[in-house]
């Protein structure tokens, strides 16, 4: 049995926005270039803590706007192995 997550079999649909534009979880790292930490949280199912973990370690690279923390998408895909 492998450590390994596939996360592209694991994601179950997931929408986020209002009911009159949703954006599935994965179309929205197509779209947005920056993500709020709860919107990673939910692309990867875990918590927004870890998400700030991850941030602080390196592993996901993320700028801070004044109080604010945003992450690139690209690199949420290129943990998720999604290029």
């Amino acid at each position: 049995m492998s450590d390994i997550i596939d996360f592209k079999k694991t994601m179950v649909p997931m929408f986020i926005g209002d009911f009159d534009h949703v954006i599935p979880d994965l179309r929205i790292l197509q779209f947005k270039y920056l993500l709020r930490p709860d919107e990673v949280a939910n692309i990867l199912r875990i918590c927004q803590s870890k998400v700030y973990e991850l941030c602080a370690e390196g592993v996901i690279e993320s700028v801070k706007l004044k109080k604010s923390v945003r992450i690139k998408s690209e690199s949420v895909r290129k943990l998720m192995g999604i290029q």
